[in-house]
């Protein structure tokens, strides 16, 4: 944990031990994109925002193998 310089920019590393977050911005107890609108930075000054949130369905590990390979996944095809 501690404070680096690179340039002009200055950059702190360091450990979060609490968050506040509002009732409004969970959803089924995880957060609500479309309400949170989170900024990310890509650098110099380049912002980005959430476009398009889909929901995909995971794979679980333990299944992942197991899947029969075809055009794009994970096992090739």
């Amino acid at each position: 944990m501690g404070t680096t310089s690179f340039g002009d920019s200055t950059v702190v590393f360091g450990r979060v031990l609490h968050a506040a977050v509002s009732d409004s911005a969970v959803r089924h107890g995880r957060p609500a994109i479309d309400r949170l609108k989170p900024l990310a930075r890509l650098g110099a000054d380049e912002w980005s925002t959430i476009g398009e949130v889909r929901s995909l369905a995971r794979i679980r590990f333990k299944d992942w193998r197991s899947r029969p390979a075809g055009p794009g996944s994970p096992a090739g095809g």
